[in-house]
């Protein structure tokens, strides 16, 4: 018997795998190999909850990879376009009731009035000489908050990189030829390894049509406003002419109130965008 229970023991020290007969040691029971899966579980919980904790210094994080400039770019591509999709409608104000002296509904939408007279057989004023610089001084005001709000999640994501940073130093709108330019000028350094990256400036260029759009409106302004309409001409722009001289773009005029204000839409064909305004000129007929 004692030689049987000797070689029962010697049995088990030998073994490489959990036995589960009696008399086997501390695995030899059910109660004592789900007291081991419970203390496994407990360890496995607790190094998921450090590496969650710990995270950023235990694995390598994406955030660290950013790329500053291609980050900012994105974030000001999509500011810009939703920027000039914004103003094109109201005639390159965001808001006309408080950017232009005088307004006009056209499809429910409030549009500027680029020239203007408030009397009947009176040329208008140009209430907007200026109105590229205008217009880049709205579109600045609509996307600076946004890009400020873009540069702060950035350096968030790269603080273990930055080795020094500025606050925005200028901001620049510029409506050129078939783009929107947007130049920010902010110093960031930071840390490449063993190299150091400086970057001083922020630009973009987005496509546009908005210069084209201002180029037209003011044609058309010139155009009504060359005529002698206290003699009694007809002050109207030539949009036969316009159409024919301008093959990219569709200039119409399909609205006329009762107090005499006229709606003109120059569309791009090539984007499908309408750029919208409006002209109360030399108006005759009304009391």
């Amino acid at each position: 018997m004692k030689n049987k229970e000797y070689k029962d023991k010697k049995k088990c020290n030998r073994s490489t795998r959990v036995q589960t007969q009696a008399g086997c040691g501390l695995f030899s029971s059910k109660r004592s190999q789900i007291t081991l899966f419970v203390i496994i579980g407990i360890v496995i919980i607790g190094i998921v909850a450090l590496i969650f904790i710990f995270k950023d210094s235990i694995l390598p994080s994406s955030r660290i990879n950013i790329n500053p400039a291609d980050y900012m770019d994105e974030c000001i591509r999509g500011s810009v376009d939703s920027a000039q999709n914004k103003v094109i409608s109201h005639g390159g104000f965001l808001d006309p009731k408080t950017s232009s002296v005088n307004y006009v509904i056209y499809n429910y939408t409030q549009t500027s009035l680029f020239c203007y007279t408030s009397n009947n057989q009176e040329p208008c004023v140009n209430n907007h000489p200026v109105l590229k610089k205008e217009i880049e001084s709205e579109i600045t005001s609509i996307i600076k908050p946004e890009i400020e709000k873009c540069f702060s999640e950035m350096e968030s994501k790269l603080k273990s990189r930055i080795i020094e940073k500025t606050e925005i130093e200028s901001f620049k709108t510029e409506i050129v030829p078939g783009e929107i330019r947007i130049e920010v000028k902010k110093r960031l350094v930071l840390n490449e390894g063993d190299q150091t990256q400086i970057i001083e400036k922020f630009d973009t260029e987005i496509n546009s049509p908005l210069y084209s759009f201002i180029s037209l409106s003011n044609e058309i302004i010139n155009q009504e406003l060359d005529c002698d309409c206290e003699n009694g001409e007809t002050c109207n722009a030539n949009l036969v002419k316009l159409n024919e001289n301008n093959k990219d773009f569709e200039i119409s005029k399909p609205a006329y109130s009762g107090n005499g204000e006229e709606v003109f839409v120059i569309k791009d064909i090539s984007t499908d965008k309408d750029f919208i305004f409006g002209i109360r000129n030399c108006v005759r007929g009304l009391l």
